[in-house]
């Protein structure tokens, strides 16, 4: 019988709301993604 493991693994998020297209440009150059249809970031 396979062994099914009931592990989790969290991690943590930012989540940010850019308030200008220079704030945008600012988190797109570290790495940040935008999130459809809400004008937010993680």
């Amino acid at each position: 019988m396979p062994y099914a493991c009931g592990c989790t693994e969290t991690k943590p998020a930012v989540i940010v709301d850019p308030m200008d297209a220079e704030a945008e440009r600012f988190y797109l150059k570290y790495g940040f993604t935008k999130i459809p249809d809400s004008g937010k970031m993680f």
